[in-house]
């Protein structure tokens, strides 16, 4: 099975399990964490066993190359973390703020 019949690459760092929304790097941690490839597809019923399978195969084959993928996929997350951090509003920083005090809202007013 070639790795285009299971997987669909949308750029370099955004590569899905082909016919779903799922990201290799699911599937991966998901094996990394000691889930069967049965327990992969109940946890995403959208990735067919097949799939996974060929998923977990091409990791063990291509390690190098996977790690080096997640590598860039957790940075670029993080990176649009920080972006959506910086575009908060500053009402949101309020209302964590009181989260944080205990207090949900604001005493109210006489």
């Amino acid at each position: 099975m070639r790795a285009d019949e299971f997987l669909e690459v949308l750029a370099p760092d955004d590569i899905l399990v082909r016919g779903t929304r799922i990201p290799l790097e699911c599937v991966i941690y998901a094996h990394q964490d000691g889930l069967s490839p049965e327990e992969i597809v109940a946890e995403y019923p959208s990735v067919s066993l097949a799939h996974a399978h060929a998923v977990i195969a091409y990791y063990h084959s291509n390690r190098q190359d996977v790690e080096q993928y997640l590598a860039r996929a957790e940075e670029a997350e993080r990176h649009r973390s920080e972006e959506r951090s910086k575009r908060r509003p500053p009402v949101g920083d309020r209302l964590r703020s009181l989260k944080a005090q205990g207090t949900a809202r604001p005493a109210a007013r006489p």
